[in-house]
């Protein structure tokens, strides 16, 4: 009864009349909740945003700087759903609650065995367009120095890519209890994989661990107490996560320093389908970020990577219709293929939601301990099939 009253009041905020059916929760996002509404001026969707994450340092700004890059894009003609504007503002506040409203869209996101290769050459074509938008500062007194000159060219000259080969797909085992964890290089700088926690949050069984670092051992302990699945899943994966810190790390290090505009989270689940073409959602993860870490990473999204298949001619597809908007990529793929262990933030951010230091309830909570399990899954999948998946790029010839 409190979110239908709360809805209501949105409706009433933004001039839209009465609620004409009770809110549905729409399912599908892992931080915040969304609803559909309807009133009498038409349907919409209402993002609740997550409290907990709004309290972290710099969530404001953040979230300030997306929506002038969100305006930026929109005038480019990126195809998406921004958010309505109210007195200038596109996040709204009422009552402490933080929320954006979009017009409703009859579109639908793919689940991942959905996704055909033609679907990820038109991602990867849309990926290249924003990535060759001239990345401008917004906000600037209060964001990182970018720079103003147009970083429109990864390394190389632009060029037609070669011609996509067949399709090979690398699926998940039931089990994967033969990987083993051998490393594939020294590297000395360690991955800092964890974001800043908030304080405040719901009492715990954290005595120890620190809110700012992914301390593993930390959560481990903790874990024992309150959480023994999770600390079973955590204790028993100890080896590959180090391995998976190392390699990421490396990663890293060696992608060229380059900003653009990026989406942040461009995965199926935030791209919506309506007669064939894409509309991009979630636009609140707008920011600048490096061109060749998000198109990797999203190639691989892409391709079935969180749902532990790698379809490999959906891989190819996707950098090939990225490289023949954007130009051909020139780098050490082997060494940067580490950024598919990128999962470890999400692990270390679901670890801190399980054991309740960075949460808001217990429908959280839940949602945490589930999220652990899945991404130490996809670790472990992504570490038995990187050795064929920098073989298949190689074989381009890449």
């Amino acid at each position: 009864m409190e979110y239908i009253e709360f809805c209501g009041k949105v409706a009433e905020q933004f001039g839209l009349g009465k609620l004409t059916a009770p809110p549905d929760r729409v399912t599908g996002g892992f931080l915040h909740r969304m609803y559909r509404l309807e009133t009498t001026a038409g349907k919409y969707a209402l993002k609740v945003l997550n409290p907990v994450i709004m309290q972290r340092p710099g969530t404001m700004e953040n979230y300030r700087r997306a929506e002038e890059i969100e305006r930026l894009l929109w005038e480019q003609g990126i195809p998406m759903i921004p958010a309505l504007e109210r007195d200038g503002r596109k996040m709204q506040c009422l009552e402490g609650q933080h929320y954006y409203l979009f017009d409703w869209s009859e579109g639908k996101a793919m689940g991942w065995h959905e996704i055909e290769e033609n679907h990820c050459r038109i991602i990867g074509k849309l990926l290249a367009r924003i990535h060759k938008i001239p990345c401008m500062k917004v906000r600037a007194e209060s964001c990182e120095d970018v720079g103003g000159e147009e970083k429109d060219s990864l390394e190389g000259a632009r060029a037609e890519a070669k011609e996509n080969s067949g399709s090979t797909k690398v699926k998940a085992e039931e089990n994967f209890e033969d990987i083993g964890v051998e490393e594939t290089g020294d590297f000395d700088k360690a991955a800092s994989t964890a974001a800043a926690a908030t304080s405040g949050t719901m009492a715990t069984c954290m005595e120890g661990v620190g809110e700012n670092a992914a301390d593993w051992d930390a959560y481990i302990k903790a874990a024992r107490q309150c959480r023994p699945d999770i600390a079973e899943v955590l204790e028993g994966n100890r080896e590959l996560i180090s391995l998976a810190e190392k390699e990421y790390a490396a990663a890293l290090d060696s992608i060229p320093d380059m900003r653009c505009f990026c989406h942040g989270d461009m995965d199926c689940k935030n791209v919506l389908w309506l007669d064939g073409e894409p509309l991009l959602i979630d636009l609140e993860c707008l920011d600048y970020g490096n061109p060749l870490l998000e198109m990797f990473q999203l190639a691989l999204s892409w391709a079935g990577w969180p749902a532990c298949e790698l379809d490999l001619g959906r891989f190819g597809g996707f950098l090939e219709a990225y490289q023949a908007e954007y130009g051909v990529v020139k780098t050490d793929w082997a060494r940067i293929s580490g950024v598919g262990y990128g999962w470890l933030d999400w692990l270390a951010y679901n670890a801190r939601r399980a054991l309740g230091i960075e949460c808001g309830d217990e429908e959280e909570r839940e949602l945490g301990s589930r999220e652990v399990h899945e991404s130490i899954r996809r670790l472990r999948f992504f570490h038995s099939a990187r050795r064929g998946l920098v073989s298949y790029i190689a074989a381009r010839g890449w």
